[in-house]
């Protein structure tokens, strides 16, 4: 009894060591690629399946490997050159295990549930939204609004790069790599697997007039064709944007950038929100989904980080936070 006792102990402890090699961002996203590997196991077995199994177990594996190759060393020089090529690498990741979405929503929840998150709409405004605000489209607005929508990528992307780069406080970055990495995968991810969808103009598209735009337009519509393609619940361009607005206000007091930076994101989130809508990419529902997750994280994300750092340091570990 004593010696399965001491064998179950020991076993907890090398867990322990394990997990705690992982930053709290790493974690999160290593649970879900894991979260996704796993679930994919239970579906048909089909030759294309399990070479693209292959390719997803493949990232796994190079970002655990990775995690431990640019952990603490006694006597670094230059620890936050580490650090930022850690962070650097798991903004990599993410950006990889989106692009992986396109295939793995059908595979583990093929359909749509466009119909279900058109009701809500027709519920709350008696018409769906994207035929609302058809009297009020123009060239110039349209073009405006796919600006904004086609910069989502490039808004987002500098502010994180930046603290990736910049920041040298690891422990306030670790708050903002839990929750920009989270609200990606436990947030926007798993709703696309829950409720896929292709959104309004999809949906809706016999009984709306076409969009007439220009440049911005077409460019948005590019990103979107790059994207998972049934990626609707929650609105994730909603999500993240309003998390990095939550984020840059609770850093107001921390430097002078921030203050100007937070009122450019909030004005540049609201743009955002709106072309969701008026560019038929999202449901209201969408959005009210994506909302929820980005202050959910934009509260949480700080004190998670900051006791997954006090466990790393615990076990021993010579740079606890990220």
């Amino acid at each position: 009894m004593k010696a399965a006792s001491r064998t179950r102990s020991s076993v907890a402890a090398v867990l322990r060591r394990a997990l705690a090699t992982l930053g709290l961002p790493e974690l999160i996203l290593c649970s879900f690629q894991v979260f996704v590997l796993t679930a994919l196991l239970f579906r048909e077995a089909t030759d294309e399946l399990n070479r693209k199994l292959l390719i997803l177990l493949g990232l796994f594996v190079i970002y655990v490997l990775q995690a431990q190759l640019l952990r603490a060393r006694p006597g670094e020089r230059r620890p936050h050159v580490r650090r930022a090529a850690r962070r650097l690498t798991t903004l990599i990741f993410v950006l990889l295990t989106y692009f992986q979405l396109r295939w793995i929503i059908p595979a583990l929840h093929p359909g749509s549930f466009d119909s279900a998150l058109a009701e809500i709409d027709l519920a709350i405004f008696h018409a769906p939204v994207a035929a609302l605000l058809q009297p009020y489209l123009d060239y110039a607005t349209v073009e405006w609004f796919g600006f904004f929508y086609w910069s989502y990528f490039y808004v987002i992307g500098g502010y994180t790069i930046a603290h990736c780069i910049f920041e040298r406080n690891e422990e306030r970055f670790a708050g903002y790599g839990t929750g920009i990495v989270a609200v990606h995968a436990w947030g926007g991810w798993l709703g696309y697997f829950l409720l896929p969808g292709f959104g309004p103009y999809v949906h809706h598209a016999a009984s709306l007039e076409p969009l007439e735009g220009g440049t911005f337009l077409a460019m948005s519509g590019t990103a979107y064709s790059w994207g998972a393609l049934r990626d609707i619940f929650p609105s994730l361009h909603t999500a993240v944007m309003s998390f990095i607005t939550i984020h840059a206000f609770r850093r107001w007091g921390v430097h002078w950038l921030y203050k100007p930076v937070a009122i450019l994101y909030l004005f540049w989130t609201l743009q955002i929100v709106i072309a969701t809508l008026y560019l038929r990419w999202h449901y209201t529902v969408d959005l009210a989904a994506g909302l929820t997750v980005a202050f959910v994280w934009g509260l949480a994300s700080d004190g998670l980080a900051r006791r997954w750092g006090e466990f790393r340091k615990a076990q021993g570990e010579l740079d606890p936070w990220f």
